[in-house]
């Protein structure tokens, strides 16, 4: 990863952890859980996946944290400069990844709906909101369409959750709070039971709380926005809005997402607020002082022990041996470097293009696609791509370099299916891949 984005990843993660401490502080009114959600933060093992790659999400999260913090601040303070930070800072989330659009939707649900003064107004808020917040993504759609004749390079096709996405968003989910290796071990209906008894909890702590505040407004007592008993409502109807908007797009324009740390660390934040939020409710909830600062020091003392050692060594692991094209096995790759050797006198067909790129700087190209990721169809011009890949490999005296192992052929034909299709001559053979010529006409 060049310097740059070291230093990006690692002031985004710093800003991140910040804006997740000063959450807890606002919806617990305890500064003992806003250091604690901090540190679990810092070392959670999707926050440290995410911050240690370079992806889009360590910018990404930092600018969503801090709309959903300015948005909370204006519910509680109204203040035009409030309302149009916040939206200016979701719109700068929306441009950087699409699924800011189900949180700023729950910001301008809760701003509807639980804002400060008239119906007039809390309405005409929320569409100054929604117009500042969306129209930069709306004409960012507008030049694509203009330029490309689509918006997102996505095709409208029904392809349905399957219960392989729902096991995978499930084990990823469960290892946040237990060990990876048990999380795989966990079958399908230990993981639905476990999923609907922590909805269920949330759903119950949203309900209680929304009751008693709506009871304190009837009574003709505000409750104070920094009440220990006001729920993070922005983060819970966020959260549900991400899990909608994350169906959607599995069902209608991406099947190939995989519902791995990367793209459920929103999750994560939300979750990890929404418990500390909840846990607190319990100790508060306690009769005897005595009783409240055992439970509290048994809570952070279970939380620091349990999941701070954990991503301490995840980190120490990550910084030995990187992860995915900075680990040992890319850099030390036999087939890359010959790959890499080869590539300035011949054209390179390639399984994994992003290795010749990232690791050597060469513009490689890929093998066509047998299968379209997006839409899980069949890609109709399979043939006539492989017959232009045949000819222009034996014109120009090119190379296949195939890599094996998971996750380098998803749609892509393996490495028997290329053998038998095209006269195609082993050249080199190694343990992880192989580098293949084509016989000439």
């Amino acid at each position: 990863m060049p310097s740059a984005a070291r230093w990006l990843d690692a002031l985004a993660l710093a800003g991140s952890v910040l804006l997740v401490g000063w959450l807890v502080c606002r919806y617990t009114a305890d500064r003992r859980l806003a250091v604690l959600g901090a540190m679990l933060a810092v070392s959670g093992l999707p926050m440290l996946k995410t911050y240690t790659a370079l992806l889009s999400e360590p910018l990404f999260m930092p600018l969503l944290l801090l709309g959903i913090l300015l948005m909370d601040i204006h519910l509680e303070r109204p203040h035009v400069l409030l309302l149009l930070g916040s939206a200016a800072v979701f719109a700068l989330a929306q441009l950087t990844r699409w699924t800011a659009a189900p949180f700023i939707g729950a910001a301008g649900l809760v701003l509807l709906l639980g804002g400060k003064g008239r119906a007039t107004r809390r309405l005409w808020e929320c569409a100054l909101f929604g117009l500042v917040a969306l129209l930069p993504a709306v004409l960012w759609v507008a030049r694509n369409v203009a330029l490309a004749g689509s918006a997102a390079d996505r095709t409208l096709v029904s392809h349905p959750v399957t219960a392989a996405q729902a096991r995978e968003a499930l084990r990823t989910a469960v290892a946040w709070v237990a060990p990876v290796k048990l999380a795989h071990l966990l079958r399908m209906p230990y993981l639905v039971v476990a999923s609907v008894i922590l909805m269920g909890a949330v759903v119950w702590a949203g309900a209680g709380g929304y009751v008693l505040w709506k009871r304190t407004r009837t009574d003709g007592v505000q409750l104070l926005r920094e009440s220990p008993w006001r729920p993070p409502y922005l983060l819970l109807v966020g959260g549900v809005a991400y899990l909608v908007f994350l169906a959607v797009s599995l069902s209608f324009f991406d099947a190939s997402t995989s519902l791995k740390d990367r793209i459920l660390v929103p999750m994560y934040l939300a979750g990890l607020v929404s418990a500390l939020w909840l846990a607190n409710l319990i100790v508060i909830s306690l009769h005897s002082e005595r009783a409240r600062k055992q439970a509290m020091l048994g809570l952070c003392l279970l939380c620091v022990l349990v999941f701070v050692p954990r991503g301490a060594l995840f980190a120490l692991q990550r910084s030995r041996d990187g992860a995915d094209y900075t680990s040992r096995a890319w850099r030390e790759s036999p087939t890359l470097k010959a790959g890499l050797a080869r590539a300035s006198s011949a054209p390179i067909y390639t399984n994994d293009c992003r290795a010749f790129y990232l690791l050597g700087r060469v513009r490689a190209q890929s093998l066509p696609r047998k299968v379209t990721m997006t839409t899980r169809l069949p890609n109709r011009l399979y043939g006539e791509q492989s017959a232009a890949m045949a000819k222009d490999l034996s014109e120009r005296g090119g190379l296949i370099v195939f890599f094996r192992g998971k996750g380098h052929s998803r749609g892509l034909p393996s490495e028997e299916q290329l053998v038998h299709e095209l006269p195609l001559k082993l050249l080199q053979s190694f343990p992880d891949g192989a580098i293949y010529g084509i016989e000439p006409a």
